[in-house]
């Protein structure tokens, strides 16, 4: 690959910085100029800010608030970029190994890189094994009045970035800086905080406070700072134009991809600072081709697959992989640090993916050299996917039907009066408070219900066996009246469900009735011709915020010998006991009526009443500052769902392969030797679940490395045969004369290319590990 802003050739990457005027940077074209800073003199540090004051005192941008919640303090790892860092370092599905791929030598005694170490860049780009040193990069760029790098502070991601766009960086020397903790990677946390929070930052904190009108010096406006604007003498950028334009410094391009889409205001127009956008984060690096330890046995590699020569780095076949990172989200910040709040608005999307063409690549077969043709190709195809968690959310109590995650409507309703949760709660405790709300009732408009907000306390219990009892306390607190709701388990999973009532006996027709005009009339008359007695309860809610369980007990006895006497004696009995119970119950603007046919009605004059059995659970789904606090004190673990996915995975190694020409076999041909690696990256675990790499086999190899064995997936057409094994483990299959002529010309290597790493640029048909 060739960098064209470099002095020297591509092969030295280890100390070239070019320096560039600040704010004229481009890519030779390739890219629109990208607006930096107003003027040196702007440049702020990131710590501690206070928010940023535009329109007015009420309307305020917390920058403080953004650059935390993004990539949490520099005390704490506590933002959302930390979680993402923290799941792919820790969720089991980002920890296999990744088969056909390994590193120039072991790390850490482990040949083949994680799943998760995709999902960065190595500083060691052309693994040449050796790497700028990060200090000796630092002091060079840190002569520039617009960058001061100084590790471990609040602003050196922002300052990194400025060196990033300041300076003509080689890509191993944007590396070596990016690389903040000095593991050989530029990871995925360390990408998005100098590439994502950073410039962000930089923004918000450089956005012009007020400008000249022509009269007077007037603030910006909300609308001005995500718009951009126009003004007698100066002009800015909004930051939808911004953030959608933006994009990675020419350093790291071809190796980090970061960009923006679909950026919008949706916040108040004037008031608040709230953005929706789309963010994609993508990493490629070239891997070593490794086929695996069976194959090794078989005395099948590729040059340098073999641990065998580990002091000669000839050249190589590599697989260039890209692993990409997709998320869409809210974020608004306002008036304070802790005012951050972050809605992603659909699962995160994580994927590997590779389609390298092997063709002409050497391979070493026994003591044979051998060319794969056409046809053979390394393939990779890894999708996960992650539902980001919400810490209060109810998905935390069993509750996970998708209504409470990325894009669902943050609510789940039964009109029968009982809530079950779909998952078991078996062995379980909460890390975190959960907190929801509950509303009693259906009706809209101005009779729509009140919602009664309820938090159970994570500290409230000390494990499953008192969570029931617990949420029971919160719920009789908060609801008006003592088991209104009732909280249960069914076969383990969480139930919730609405005291017993039925309006039947007083004859309504169905449990959930509406009136917005306040007047609800029972579709069933009474028989008042003989005494009469109902014992039942009702459900009322009453104008929206009074919700009220009422005790029925109403009954009408005569013993008058006139008939009708004796009906209306029962009928104005009856109807003093039920105007009595709605009395008692707190409902005392709520009438009964009975009409000439014995229909009874409930009336409160104008105002919406309602008869209900319906029982909702609702929740918002977002992520505050506040709880990615606490997430990061317990456990990211608990914010994330990782699903993968069985149905696009795939992973394959197809070598077809011919002899070297020129060579030739006594009695036949070599060649139409087909070798093929190709496994199931993703398997049922039998418990509806999917395990990733589940039939992939690690074993110690010969040099005590661990190693993929992949004997499971690898066919190889003629080495299965026993009979034709021979004709690549000996040298009894070739003529003399190819055998003298092969000999006497490796004979004359050490002579005419002495060094190793030589030999496997020759088209000697033998192998020379």
């Amino acid at each position: 690959m060739a960098y064209p802003f470099q002095k020297r050739s591509a092969d030295d990457l280890t100390t070239e910085i070019l320096w560039a005027p600040p704010r004229t940077q481009t890519r030779l074209g390739t890219l629109p100029l990208r607006r930096r800073k107003t003027a040196p003199a702007l440049r702020r540090p990131l710590e501690p800010i206070e928010p940023r004051l535009l329109l007015s005192a009420d309307h305020l941008v917390s920058i403080a608030a953004i650059q935390d919640g993004m990539s949490g303090t520099v005390a704490d790892d506590d933002g959302i970029i930390d979680a993402l860092t923290y799941l792919m370092e820790h969720d089991e599905n980002f920890a296999p190994l990744v088969p056909g791929l390994r590193y120039t030598s072991p790390v850490d005694g482990v040949l083949n890189p994680m799943v998760h170490e995709l999902f960065a860049m190595n500083v060691d780009i052309d693994n040449d094994g050796v790497v700028p040193d990060r200090t000796a990069e630092i002091s060079a760029v840190n002569f520039s009045a617009n960058v001061n790098i100084v590790p471990g502070s609040a602003n050196e991601a922002s300052e990194i970035y400025d060196a990033l766009t300041t300076f003509f960086l080689g890509p191993q020397n944007a590396a070596a800086l990016m690389d903040m903790d000095g593991d050989g990677q530029v990871s995925f946390g360390e990408a998005a905080d100098i590439l994502v929070t950073a410039p962000i930052v930089d923004f918000l904190q450089e956005f012009p406070s007020e400008y000249f009108d022509g009269a007077n010096n007037v603030p910006t406006t909300m609308e001005q700072l995500f718009h951009g604007y126009v003004s007698v003498t100066t002009s800015s950028t909004g930051f939808i134009s911004f953030l959608n334009n933006l994009s990675e410094p020419f350093g790291v391009s071809g190796y980090i991809d970061v960009d923006f889409s679909g950026t919008s205001h949706v916040g108040h127009p004037s008031n608040d600072f709230a953005f929706s956008t789309n963010m994609n984060l993508d990493f490629a690096n070239n891997w070593l081709l490794d086929l695996g330890y069976h194959a090794e046995k078989l005395e099948i590699s590729a040059p340098l697959e073999s641990l065998f020569s580990q002091s000669s780095y000839a050249p190589f076949p590599d697989v260039l992989v890209s692993a990409d990172f997709d998320m869409s989200f809210q974020v608004s910040a306002t008036t304070s640090a802790s005012s951050f709040v972050f809605l992603p608005t659909a699962d995160l999307g994580f994927s590997v993916s590779a389609a390298q063409d092997l063709t002409g690549t050497t391979v070493h077969v026994g003591f044979l050299g051998m060319e794969a043709q056409s046809g053979s190709e390394f393939v990779l195809e890894l999708p996960i996917s992650a539902a980001l968690i919400d810490p209060s959310s109810p998905e935390h109590l069993g509750f996970t039907d998708g209504s409470f995650a990325a894009g669902g409507d943050g609510e789940i309703s039964s009109s029968s009066g009982t809530l079950t949760a779909e998952e078991e709660l078996t062995d379980f405790n909460l890390l975190y408070d959960v907190m929801f709300d509950i509303i009693i009732g259906a009706g809209t408009g101005s009779g729509a219900p009140d919602p009664f907000a309820i938090t159970l306390d994570a500290d409230d219990y000390a494990d499953q066996s008192g969570l029931d009892t617990a949420l029971q306390a919160e719920l009789d607190a908060e609801l008006p009246g003592s088991g209104l709701v009732d909280v249960g388990f069914s076969s383990g999973e969480l139930t919730l469900t609405l005291a017993p009532s039925d309006s039947a006996p007083l004859g309504f027709a169905t449990q959930n009735q509406f009136s917005a005009s306040g007047t609800l009339q029972a579709a069933n008359a009474l028989d008042f011709t003989s005494d009469i007695s109902v014992d039942t309860y009702l459900i009322l809610v009453y104008d929206g915020g009074t919700v009220a369980r009422v005790h029925i007990n109403a009954s009408g006895a005569s013993a008058n010998a006139n008939a009708g006497l004796a009906e209306l004696e029962r009928r104005a009995a009856f109807l003093a006991d039920v105007n009595s119970a709605l009395v008692s119950a707190g409902l005392g603007d709520v009438s009964a009526t009975l009409d000439l046919a014995g229909h009874l009605s409930l009336a409160t004059g104008s105002e919406p009443l309602e008869i209900t059995r319906t029982l909702t659970l609702a929740a918002d789904y977002q992520i505050t500052a506040g709880e990615l606090v606490d997430a990061a004190d317990n456990s990211f673990a608990k914010l994330f769902d990782v699903d993968i996915n069985p149905a696009n995975d795939d992973f394959s190694i197809t070598l077809a392969l011919d002899s070297k020409p020129g060579l030739n076999v006594d009695g036949g041909s070599l060649d139409n030797l087909e070798i093929v690696v190709a496994g199931d990256m993703v398997q049922s675990d039998g418990s509806g679940g999917y395990d990733l790499f589940a039939d992939f086999v690690k074993v110690t190899d010969f040099a005590g490395v661990d190693r993929l064995d992949l004997e499971a997936q690898t066919a190889i057409t003629a080495l299965d045969d026993p009979g034709e094994e021979g004709k690549f483990l000996n040298f009894a299959v070739l003529g003399p004369a190819e055998v003298i002529n092969m000999v006497s010309q490796l004979a004359a290597l050490p002579t005419g290319c002495p060094q190793p790493t030589c030999w496997a640029d020759s088209t000697f048909p033998m192998s020379t590990r």
